[in-house]
């Protein structure tokens, strides 16, 4: 096996995992469609890593995942302030 062969193989592995974090019919028919496609690992990286930075900019276009941060960090925040009063004796 030389070094290219070694490479693909490992760029394979890489797209096959960055798929599991597609849907299984949409990961079922990208995947195929790369198999057929006979891309290069290196070009089957950069399409499905293209495809799941787009599905996930997809979800954070509405206001409630914002919401959710904000409230997530809000609390965060006011448990790390309580933490820090009990550690320094002031409550």
């Amino acid at each position: 096996m030389n070094r290219t062969t070694v490479l693909d193989s490992l760029l394979r592995r890489t797209v096959n995992a960055a798929a599991l974090i597609l849907d299984f019919a949409e990961r079922d028919a990208v995947c195929g469609d790369l198999a057929e496609s006979g891309e290069s690992g290196s070009q089957a990286l950069r399409e499905v890593l293209g495809l799941v930075v787009r599905r996930c900019a997809a979800c954070l276009r509405g206001w409630r995942p914002w919401l959710t941060l904000v409230g997530l960090t809000v609390r965060k925040e006011r448990i790390d302030m309580v933490c820090r009063g009990v550690s320094n004796g002031s409550r």
